[in-house]
């Protein structure tokens, strides 16, 4: 049988990543796919236990990233790669807002409001 590539962190089935952060997501299959092939290093479980040289202290308990991982998981991709796991994060709205005080939570990281 031919050695498959996968993520260093998909140890015996089990992903050792969800023993650091909730890896919990309504799309099973969305987020295996990850686990079980070469893309790992794309996967913002993988890349966020990595430490990037930046990223958002506030990427485990964001209320955005967990609505995002929960129900549009390429959506959760986009705002890990865009924002969360970049020096970009400092730009973040939510970010920005949450230093002075609380984040609405229909506030996106462009500053536009969900209405």
């Amino acid at each position: 049988m031919e050695n498959q590539v996968k993520c260093p962190r998909y140890v015996d089935y089990v992903r050792e990543c969800s023993f650091h952060i909730d890896t919990t997501s309504r799309d099973f299959n969305t987020t295996i796919r990850f686990c079980v092939s070469e893309n790992y290093i794309n996967c913002p479980f993988f890349r966020y236990l990595d430490k990037p040289k930046a990223y958002c202290p506030h990427f485990v308990d964001c209320d955005l990233c967990k609505y995002f991982k929960n129900k549009d998981f390429d959506g959760f991709i986009s705002l890990a790669e865009r924002w969360c796991l970049t020096s970009d994060f400092i730009n973040c709205a939510r970010y920005v807002r949450g230093l002075n005080g609380p984040v609405p939570d229909n506030l996106y990281p462009d500053g536009t409001e969900l209405k």
